[in-house]
């Protein structure tokens, strides 16, 4: 997974390689059989120490430390003919605020060994709340829009019309 944005000076990403998903563990009935995935936020890495500290700082990861995504079922999404995607209902929580986005997603099938999930949303840092920081007196000012880049392997066909699996 990875977060890309920019300022008036440079652009920036932060990137989680080796996520170690944790599927909420919620026992009540998931919300429409929808798959909940934790993304832990200090296991994202950036350019330098400094922007990643602000990084963390901006999404108040001390006391929110996850992104939580939520997917709905595929049987639930709707299949966009023209591109080939599909476009999943999916509710990101970042920041102790959640938004409803429409993901396109392309599903790879993978020989043997499952599928992959990919998606990429463009999003702004004011739908979750946050103020988009400005460092340096003012001369430094990070844009609002950042784009979520993501890539869930999926085990087996069951995974795509019930839960995700890691």
């Amino acid at each position: 997974m990875s977060i890309h944005g920019s300022s008036n000076i440079n652009q920036f990403q932060f990137v989680n390689h080796n996520l170690k998903l944790k599927p909420s563990t919620n026992d009540s009935e998931d919300q429409d059989n929808y798959q909940h995935i934790r993304i832990p936020v200090y296991d994202f890495t950036g350019p330098n120490d400094r922007m990643l500290n602000d990084f963390f700082e901006m999404v108040s990861a001390s006391e929110f430390p996850y992104i939580q995504i939520s997917i709905e079922p595929k049987e639930k999404a709707d299949f966009d003919e023209t591109s080939g995607n599909t476009n999943f209902r999916t509710i990101i929580s970042l920041a102790g605020q959640s938004r409803i986005f429409t993901v396109p997603c392309e599903i790879l099938f993978c020989e043997n060994s499952g599928y992959i999930l990919k998606g990429e949303l463009e999003v702004e840092l004011t739908d979750f709340k946050i103020k988009p920081p400005v460092k340096v007196f003012g001369a430094i000012k990070v844009s609002n829009e950042v784009f979520i880049n993501f890539a869930f392997k999926l085990k087996n066909e069951e995974t795509l019309t019930e839960k995700i699996t890691f």
